[in-house]
């Protein structure tokens, strides 16, 4: 399965396959990230699922500098890789016999991962630095769904908020927004 943080869940237990490409508004660039999710109906109705998801995605970043022990300035480079688990609560707006509904999520997330640094200065590399973080921020989504032959096609799109403190990357809150179509198995 791929996706980023959206997808799977539908009446009883339910399978999804989704490709999404995450749109990180906080400088780390565009990076796909492969996952799964899984969730389970709440009520009778149709309307309400508890799902869990998870995935590993990635971010880089590069840039220059300047500094008094490197006169003719330094360039850096810092990729940040994590998985991240996402519990939460969808809402199909309208009933599960109606053929197309908007459907609206949230939930928080759960990341851990590593973020290394590299540079150079004056001609001379910096040793490779490495630091594990993990945080604690949200997601909410909105989409519509559609009855297509066994199952549901689904477009959605996800803001994510992420809070990250390492000393490599000082104080950073990640906002990132992930657009994703995929198909529901229902089961």
């Amino acid at each position: 399965f791929f996706q980023a943080e959206d997808g799977i869940r539908d009446y009883k237990v339910t399978g999804v396959q989704t490709c999404a490409l995450p749109i990180s508004l906080g400088g780390l660039g565009l990076s796909a990230a492969p996952g799964v999710e899984a969730g389970v109906l709440l009520g009778e109705n149709g309307r309400f699922t508890a799902l869990l998801g998870g995935n590993y995605s990635g971010g880089h970043a590069e840039g220059r500098g300047k500094d008094a022990g490197a006169p003719s300035g330094f360039t850096w480079e810092l990729d940040v890789r994590g998985f991240q688990l996402d519990p939460g609560v969808r809402w199909r707006v309208l009933p599960w016999s109606e053929a197309i509904s908007p459907e609206i999520g949230l939930g928080p997330m759960l990341s851990v991962g590593e973020a290394t640094v590299t540079g150079r200065a004056d001609g001379a590399s910096f040793p490779e630095t490495s630091e594990p973080w993990a945080a604690i921020g949200g997601w909410a989504s909105g989409g519509i769904v559609g009855r297509v032959g066994p199952g549901m096609l689904e477009g959605r799109v996800a803001f994510s908020l992420l809070p990250m403190a390492t000393n490599l990357t000082g104080s950073a809150l990640l906002p990132t927004l992930t657009p994703s179509v995929g198909y529901r198995i229902v089961r």
